[in-house]
């Protein structure tokens, strides 16, 4: 029998490639000065991102999902991603507080993570970034602009 390790490097890295560009394609293009950009769509809530921190081949942004209105008995969305530019990819960092995200987790443990958290909170970010997709969720202004 097979014993499971949980190492899937090819698919967490067509998840996190997959992140990548459909980050590209709700921001437009990868925000190039700190500060917050403004996103919208129909009947979406209100998407803000805000870029924490950029470098030669990272960016570091902070995405909140404010669902509001009919869906308030839904938490908001909050994470953290960092990009890297020079591989194409992008990950979770930080999700709704919790953050640095082991490959694997031995379960039970003291904080009570899965173990593939780390993968399941990347999904989450590939999920989510499709339905903001499908909503129409689209880069409009700058904060500066706005």
């Amino acid at each position: 029998m097979a014993v499971d390790t949980g190492n899937d490097t090819p698919g967490s890295m067509r998840v996190y490639a997959a992140n990548y560009r459909m980050l590209l394609r709700v921001l437009g293009a990868m925000p190039d000065r700190a500060g917050a950009v403004a996103v919208a769509g129909e009947g979406a809530g209100q998407l803000r991102v805000e870029l924490l921190e950029r470098a030669r081949y990272t960016s570091t942004i902070r995405l909140d999902h404010c669902l509001g209105g009919e869906a308030a008995c839904l938490p908001d969305v909050s994470l953290k991603v960092r990009a890297y530019h020079d591989a194409r990819v992008a990950e979770v960092i930080d999700y709704q507080g919790g953050n640095r995200f082991q490959p694997r987790y031995a379960y039970p443990n003291p904080a009570m993570r899965l173990p593939d958290e780390k993968g399941q909170v990347n999904r989450f970010l590939e999920d989510w970034l499709r339905y903001c997709l499908r909503l129409g969720l689209r880069r409009v202004a700058d904060a500066a602009d706005v």
